[in-house]
């Protein structure tokens, strides 16, 4: 097992998300919390970067494998725990109403080197007091993990228009309009 953490105070004057606990934490298969404190008004950040962890609280029980990432607002019964033989995750709290994804919603996006090196830059300048950047890095890569995972989901209408581009460039000697609207099993005033 390994733990990088900084535990201090949070810049509540200037960041949107005033983190004042960073963990990073590669556990094994007896990795668990099963019992954690619930601070009233506090937001709890996981980002799962290997294995599988089980996260439970209010009633709810989640599971948060590999590209998992959820906001958390427990008020009773919160606990943690690795599923399998390990769970390598970020872990960040703070205080506010604010919060930078729904809470209780888990979102799935690809974890990579950039949005790691956020959190791990994140944890840099906490160690160093500077809780200020460390928010502000914190907030940067929850809006770019929230923004891959919806840009994902993408919208029918998004599929259609890519299937519609498609077809144009495969067929763009004998492309008509009525030929489009049967590839994409559509009618004209739909087109």
């Amino acid at each position: 097992m390994y733990f990088d953490f900084c535990i201090g105070n949070a810049d509540t004057e200037r960041a949107r998300y005033p983190i004042d606990t960073i963990f990073y934490i590669c556990g094994d298969e007896t990795y668990r919390t099963p019992h954690k404190k619930v601070t009233p008004n506090k937001n709890y950040f996981v980002c799962t970067t290997k294995g599988t962890g089980i996260v439970w609280y209010n009633g709810q029980r989640f599971e948060l494998s590999e590209g998992s990432c959820m906001m958390m607002r427990p008020t009773r019964n919160f606990g943690y725990r690795c599923k399998e033989d390990c769970w390598h995750f970020w872990w960040f709290e703070f205080v506010g109403d604010c919060a930078p994804i729904t809470p209780d919603t888990e979102i799935h996006t690809s974890i990579n080197d950039f949005k790691i090196d956020l959190f791990s830059q994140s944890l840099f300048y906490a160690k160093e007091g500077r809780w200020d950047i460390a928010a502000l890095l914190f907030e940067s890569a929850c809006e770019i993990l929230h923004h891959a995972a919806f840009a994902a989901a993408e919208s029918p209408r998004t599929a259609q228009w890519k299937a519609a581009e498609h077809y144009i460039r495969d067929n763009l000697q004998t492309v008509t309009v009525a030929r489009l609207c049967e590839a994409l099993q559509i009618n004209e005033r739909t087109l």
